[in-house]
């Protein structure tokens, strides 16, 4: 972040209402904060306005229908998370959960036959249904929630950020989606998952394979309209995620995009049709006329803005707090080729995630 208190040594006490977001990036050691009593929301014409200046940016999945959310760097420091559970972290009084939308396995398949005859009508080749997982937890357990989940996934993006307009999130993300500093840019293609048991040299089967490809095209045609030089290519290949794996593709390249210009790649890779499906618009249609949900920041993206360096990651193996409870959100890629008992395992797989760290509160 460019700020001119971003080399405070010591981290600081956040005020109470104040928004904020906390980041470990994957192999650090140390967590960037950022805090501001005044949030602002944005539309996605507007994100240029804000890549530039320091903060944290928060995009909803479906940000055509919900703000994003930036939280400018009026305090901000890095430390170490026992260090950040010391300054007393805590957002202000969160609201009980009061919504219904909880799939049971028979919800979970009717909804997924709902998806493959739209899969069939309207010709989309995969689309995403995700589901809501209950927990209990309360608000004065969130920063040891966050320690755990920091000591459990070490090579994870390890985020938890409070607004007033977002309330409370929090989760353990392995997919980057843009990553830049100065000209140099990396963004991957994650999807395919299978329990981390199954050895890494062990074929994946061909619907992973295919899903896993989709995205990786889907990718590869973005940057190629934005123009971008020197595009490397790599993969797939295994990539552990905690107790699960996924197929990755890491593509890196440089880019001398304006704030402009980097606003309108981000807004063509979100969603990516990984959390979404393809083509975007048709599965974005049929994942509201089907789930029972809003997912709000869930399949979102957020992370740090600047003019020295911009990283952001995809909002998934997330949890929004309530009062009373974690709501753990999950989903799956849908295919002709789906399976509805093997489509509710990988849902479960991805719960464990959080579920491990959930657990013994």
């Amino acid at each position: 972040m460019s700020h001119n208190n971003e080399n405070k040594s010591q981290p600081t006490a956040i005020p109470s209402g104040w928004s904020f977001a906390c980041q470990r990036r994957p192999g650090a050691e140390r967590v960037r904060v950022v805090a501001s009593p005044a949030a602002q929301a944005l539309t996605p014409p507007e994100w240029h306005t804000v890549l530039d200046r320091a903060g944290y940016l928060t995009v909803p999945f479906d940000a055509q229908q919900e703000a994003s959310v930036w939280i400018p760097a009026d305090q901000c420091f890095e430390c170490t998370v026992d260090e950040l559970i010391q300054t007393g972290i805590m957002p202000p009084p969160l609201p009980s959960f009061s919504g219904n939308a909880i799939m049971d396995a028979s919800t979970h398949r009717h909804c997924l036959e709902q998806m493959m005859a739209q899969i069939d009508k309207n010709h989309l080749t995969k689309v995403i249904l995700s589901r809501i997982l209950p927990h209990p937890a309360t608000i004065d357990q969130a920063a040891d929630i966050y320690h755990r989940l920091c000591a459990a996934y070490p090579q994870a993006c390890v985020y938890w950020f409070y607004t007033p307009r977002s309330g409370m999130w929090m989760g353990a993300t392995p997919e980057l989606l843009l990553r830049g500093h100065r000209h140099d840019y990396q963004t991957v293609a994650l999807a395919g998952t299978r329990s981390s048991d199954v050895p890494p040299s062990h074929p994946w089967n061909a619907k992973e394979l295919e899903e896993q490809a989709l995205v990786s095209r889907f990718i590869h045609g973005i940057l190629g309209h934005h123009a971008v030089d020197d595009l490397q290519v790599k993969g797939p290949f295994t990539a552990g995620a905690g107790s699960i794996s996924h197929l990755k593709t890491e593509f890196t390249f440089t880019h001398r995009p304006s704030a402009q210009g980097l606003a309108r790649l981000l807004a063509d890779l979100h969603p990516t049709p990984a959390v979404c499906g393809l083509p975007k618009h048709e599965a974005l249609a049929a994942i509201h006329a089907i789930e029972p949900h809003q997912r709000h920041f869930y399949g979102g993206f957020q992370g740090e803005t600047g003019h020295d360096r911009r990283e952001f990651y995809v909002t998934i193996r997330c949890m929004q707090h309530f009062s009373d409870q974690a709501l753990i959100y999950v989903g799956g890629g849908i295919t002709r080729d789906s399976v509805a008992e093997d489509e509710w395992t990988e849902t479960e797989l991805k719960a464990r995630t959080l579920l491990a760290v959930l657990k013994n509160m």
